[in-house]
């Protein structure tokens, strides 16, 4: 397969084959496994060597690449299955429910594409409660978001929407010759595993209205971006729980997460 990379599709293909043996390393229990993006198929050859995996679920928007896919897999039979299909547009609803007994143990394996790979990624985010892990390898300077804490320069609203539901860490770090075309950036893995208590739907669509409200001017106190917002309401009461005055980038992800929770209580709607 000659190895053309899209800029459109946001293509970079891994070309090492032990760091994909180390991705498809991380299914360790028996588990379908989503995989974004399969290229060539490097870590999709590696996920079907490992027998934890029961099924790749492969998804490839570049239709250029969905024949050689089929020929390389054709001997797995069932336990590869390829949609031609934008990622950014998949409901995960209805694929865990097409799944069965198979989506007891559910995983999503992937080298995403870097031009909407954290779009991509908090669909899965948001559909947490349906995975057992999350491990994917993305941009270096977007993992440092993924994974910031409060105060840091990099927090902001993917660290909270991230970590409010998962326990989200770093693994390894990527140099750019491991793809092809080779990269101007480092790439890391990251994973994400889900907390044992997760935000309902509505707390979780809140707190994606929340976060970007507070953290889009992340410099500025609470107080300066909560004017003219449907938070205003709540001001005097917020003011009981944190300072007013505090930067928006000093408030904890748990912080976040508790007014959200609280002005649920207090009647908010959106």
């Amino acid at each position: 397969m000659v190895l053309v990379a899209k800029k459109q599709f946001g293509q970079h293909f891994l070309i090492n084959r032990h760091i994909a043996s180390f991705l498809a390393s991380r299914v360790d229990r028996p588990s379908a496994v989503i995989e974004i993006g399969p290229g060539t198929g490097n870590l999709t050859s590696a996920l079907l060597e490992n027998d934890n995996v029961l099924k790749v679920l492969a998804f490839e928007k570049d239709s250029s690449l969905l024949e050689d896919l089929r020929i390389k897999f054709s001997h797995y039979e069932e336990r590869f299955v390829l949609y031609e299909e934008d990622a950014e547009l998949i409901n995960v609803p209805n694929l865990v429910q097409g799944l069965g007994p198979n989506s007891k143990s559910l995983m999503l394996i992937a080298n995403l594409p870097y031009n909407v790979g954290t779009t991509i990624l908090l669909n899965f985010v948001y559909h947490i409660a349906s995975f057992s892990k999350l491990t994917v390898m993305l941009q270096s300077e977007v993992v440092d978001r993924l994974t910031a804490k409060f105060g840091c320069k990099d927090y902001g609203k993917i660290s909270v929407l991230s970590q409010s539901q998962c326990h989200v860490r770093e693994i390894m770090k990527i140099g750019p010759n491991n793809f092809h075309p080779r990269q101007k950036v480092d790439s890391s893995i990251v994973e994400f595993v889900p907390k044992e208590n997760l935000l309902t739907t509505e707390e979780y669509k809140v707190l994606l209205n929340f976060a970007s409200v507070i953290l889009r001017f992340r410099r500025k106190t609470l107080a300066n971006n909560l004017k003219n917002s449907v938070y205003d309401q709540f001001v005097d009461k917020i003011s009981s729980y944190v300072s007013l005055q505090s930067r928006s980038e000093d408030l904890t992800v748990d912080a976040i997460v508790g007014l959200v929770k609280a002005m649920l209580e207090w009647g908010l709607r959106i």
